[in-house]
């Protein structure tokens, strides 16, 4: 027998479907088979409630493509079969009074599809409202229908919306196609599935069943995401016994396909103290009913429903903390013990310091204090669940002051923003710091902050154009007594020099064989970290900048990268650590040596190849048995062009993978040819 591959591509071929041509009026019919012992069940759904109806008058033509075999002796002969020699409609309404006398979910589908009328609301009639109404009535229809026809197979084949073929044979594999009768020009995409008779198996029960037990209630849960690909709804069964079990309620369903995990049901229990048994089973889109999961047990219990509330905390003169509170008389009955916890911070992890104090206590004394301390009762039911009251902050006296901080440091950038940072103190009562500014250092400091704030961080922002040089800085730690320390040391940062730098010096140039020669005098100043070297064409608007030299060491270039014969104007520039960039010295010009004869090179081109992630560069040359090597430069973005490849003279291609997405590269190639001549220069550039 083929494998399901081959069957699906003989599925795929064989529709005549206007896959790129699907409109708001195509119609899309979805199939769903399932495999039982001795048949194959068929459930189908059409999209939108329009067209929905539309086929109910209509029908459907159910086609069946099977291969044959004997043995292990297979054949390659695929038999076609119509299953339905007339197209499958609903039933008349007659033939549902049976059916639906016995089961609601049929009389659901009836009044669907042969109701007069389908409430969901009163309407005027004779207004926009009217057509409004019509559409949500003809949407509540559709989806209370096909709702129905998931919980019950019989009723969705009496309406012509499933099918069981029982002309199957064991070994088989059967491919159904759903066709839409009388659809005429409309588009339509078929409904089809694959099936193998061996590949029956009994619905898997339902998984993941969890129970919650309350004052009388029990919330059970489970996965429903997990078992979404075998039912659409779950019946609940209860047990007192863990015996006789009873269904509850209606089927539950999870109606958001995009929802939680989990689905969730929620029973009233008779008593508490007495144990209940729960169980679910799976209901599958063909009315099928899995085997139970899980069997969860527990009682109800009484829930604690009040809270403690501190009424008066006070630290006596020896440092002993007492704690008076009140509590409802109701809740005392459902309390087991109280206790006191404390903790550093309100919304900190509290310890507890005072355990099992009796239920009719509303006062307790405790030597467990530290510089700052938050109190709680905690009320302790029977059943170990507590409640707190809201936390009391106690402090004993206090005059010790924090220790000052330390560690600061500062960053600032060329746009004035200064970045402060420094380690934080280690006092428990600690309520935090301000940061002080002054432009000199002996200045009085200006606090930032009216409040101590807890971070160890702080931004600023200075004016760059103010003509003091720095900007000095200090810290004040307080606690929660507003004791306050002595400062840190004083830190002074630098602002950045927004001026610009004075420009580089061009003192000589050559012109020779090897191109241009160009030596200057750099800026000497320590905070200029580069100089830009710039050239223009005769026939350029404004020069483009060929190099940049970082730091103070080099000061001669060889253009190399110039054409025989041409003038070509140079000039230079200074660029500070703050990014600003000097005036451009003066220019001079030049003109390259005439040389020998340039060869040219020709269709220099670049061809993307996509799906590589990369591009080939290549190109043509007059009398190429006369070249030593290529020389190819490349610049990405805005770093200057610089020698990327050096080729023989046979090649006439190169591949560039090392490409970033947005970039724009620029490639020059030239020849160098036996006699040391040089070519002319070839540019092309692209954006990857």
């Amino acid at each position: 027998m083929r494998t399901k591959w081959i069957f699906l591509l003989f599925s795929i071929c064989m529709f005549p479907v206007l896959l790129g041509a699907q409109t708001e009026d195509t119609i899309v019919v979805h199939l769903k088979a399932r495999v039982t012992e001795n048949s194959v069940k068929l459930r189908w759904v059409v999209e939108k409630p329009h067209l929905w109806e539309k086929m109910n008058r209509k029908g459907f033509i159910i086609e069946r493509y099977s291969e044959t075999g004997k043995g292990n002796e297979k054949t390659d002969g695929m038999e076609k079969k119509q299953l339905t020699p007339y197209p499958l409609k609903p039933a008349p309404l007659g033939d549902w009074e049976t059916l639906a006398s016995r089961n609601n979910y049929a009389a659901v589908i009836a009044q669907a599809i042969y109701g007069d009328d389908f409430e969901v609301g009163g309407f005027n009639t004779g207004t926009i409202a009217d057509a409004m109404q019509l559409s949500r009535q003809s949407e509540q229809r559709y989806a209370f229908a096909l709702y129905a026809a998931d919980m019950c197979f019989e009723a969705a084949c009496l309406a012509g919306w499933g099918y069981e073929d029982k002309d199957v044979k064991p070994g088989e594999c059967y491919l159904y196609r759903i066709i839409p009768v009388e659809i005429g020009d409309q588009s339509f995409l078929y409904g089809f599935d694959y099936v193998c008779m061996d590949e029956y198996q009994l619905l898997p029960p339902p998984l993941d069943l969890k129970a919650e037990f309350g004052d009388k209630t029990a919330a059970l849960s489970w996965n429903g995401n997990l078992m979404n690909p075998f039912f659409t709804s779950y019946q609940v069964e209860k047990s007192e016994d863990n015996h006789h079990f009873e269904s509850l309620s209606m089927p539950v369903t999870s109606l958001d396909e995009g929802g939680e995990n989990y689905l969730n049901f929620v029973d009233s229990l008779d008593e508490n103290g007495k144990t209940y048994y729960y169980r679910i089973r799976g209901i599958s889109p063909f009315g099928e009913i899995s085997q139970p999961s899980d069997t969860v047990q527990g009682q109800g219990k009484p829930v604690l429903k009040f809270y403690p509330r501190i009424t008066r905390s006070i630290i006596d003169e020896s440092g002993t903390a007492q704690i008076e509170w009140e509590f409802d008389p109701e809740g005392e009955p459902y309390v087991d013990s109280f206790s006191l916890e404390r903790s550093d911070h309100g919304n900190g992890t509290y310890e507890t310091v005072v355990t099992s104090i009796e239920k009719g206590k509303r006062i307790v004394i405790t030597d467990h204090v530290l510089s700052s301390n938050y109190f709680v009762i905690a009320a302790v039911s029977s059943e170990k669940t507590v409640h707190r009251s809201y936390p009391v902050l106690l402090m004993p006296v206090d005059s010790v002051s924090p220790l000052p901080p330390d560690g600061l440091t500062a960053s600032i950038d060329t746009l004035g923003v200064v970045r402060l940072q420094w380690n934080p103190n280690q006092e428990p009562d600690l309520l935090g710091y301000k940061v002080f500014r002054s432009f000199r250092e002996g200045d009085e400091p200006v606090s930032m902050n009216e409040e101590p704030a807890g971070m160890t961080f702080f931004t600023d922002t200075v004016d760059l154009q103010q003509l003091n040089e720095w900007v000095c800085y200090r810290l004040v730690a307080f606690d929660r007594h507003y004791n306050q320390s002595t400062p840190s040391p004083l830190l002074k940062v630098k602002k950045p020099l927004m001026v610009k730098p004075a420009p580089p010096v061009l003192d000589h140039y050559q012109s020779g064989e090897d191109g241009i020669l160009l030596t200057w005098i750099n800026n000497p100043d320590e905070w200029v970290d580069s100089h830009r070297l710039y050239r223009q064409h005769r026939d350029s608007i404004a020069p483009v900048l060929i190099k940049e030299f970082f730091g103070q060491s080099e000061s001669v270039f060889i253009d190399s990268l110039v054409e025989r014969g041409v003038a070509y104007t140079y000039t230079l520039t200074a660029l500070s650590r703050w990014g600003k960039e000097s005036d451009p010295c003066p220019g001079i010009c030049v003109v390259a040596s005439p040389g020998g004869k340039t060869w040219n090179i020709t269709e220099f081109r670049i061809k993307r190849e996509q799906k590589e992630k990369q591009v080939v560069l290549s190109w043509k040359a007059i009398q190429p048995q006369k070249i030593a090597f290529f020389r190819i430069y490349r610049s990405s973005g805005e770093t200057p062009v610089s020698l990327w490849k050096k080729l023989p003279g046979t090649a006439f291609s190169v591949t560039d993978a090392s490409l970033q997405v947005g970039i724009k590269y620029k490639y020059m190639i030239y020849a160098v040819l036996e006699d040391g001549s040089i070519s002319e220069t070839r540019e092309n550039t692209f954006t990857y």
